[in-house]
């Protein structure tokens, strides 16, 4: 004959066991969320970017209109007007392809002021042809030699041609 207590043991150890787990689990993401996202880091700048053109290679020089979209086999690059921001703020700007899992060009991280020759920052995969897929540009103001507050954001979709 088995008692009460010893049907429900394993269940309980179970059900405490995955408790210990999720809490583990919450802590872990609570300290990354501090780690990358630290408090009081908000200085209430913005950056502009002015747009996202067609990019000639040859001469590092944008053209056309502002555009939301390209085609796989055309160049583009961000316009960001550095000017808006303190000199002395340190900010770098970046492609990233995939929801923030591959960078694909940038500038920085360095003083705004000392940025001003880059205004014009090109996506960057080192081949003749993009992947499709949507491409993000973000620029951030960093401390203490990280990523601490977005200043600015812009979405573009590659299309298949």
């Amino acid at each position: 004959m088995v008692a009460a207590a010893d049907e429900t043991r394993a269940i309980f150890r179970l059900l405490v066991g995955l408790g210990i787990a999720g809490v583990v689990i919450l802590a872990i993401g609570l300290a990354q969320f501090v780690h990358f996202e630290p408090p009081g880091q908000r200085t209430g700048l913005s950056a502009r970017i002015t747009g996202v053109y067609g990019f000639d290679r040859k001469t590092g020089s944008t053209f056309g209109p502002n555009r939301d979209h390209f085609r796989t086999d055309e160049p583009f690059a961000a316009a960001v007007d550095w000017s808006g921001l303190p000199p002395a703020v340190v900010v770098g700007a970046g492609w990233f392809s995939g929801g923030f899992s591959l960078a694909a060009g940038g500038v920085g991280p360095a003083g705004a002021g000392t940025l001003g020759e880059h205004s014009v920052v090109p996506v960057n995969f080192g081949a003749r042809r993009f992947p499709a897929g949507r491409y993000e540009f973000v620029v951030e103001r960093y401390a203490a030699g990280r990523p601490v507050e977005v200043l600015a954001r812009t979405t573009i979709v590659v299309v298949g041609s």
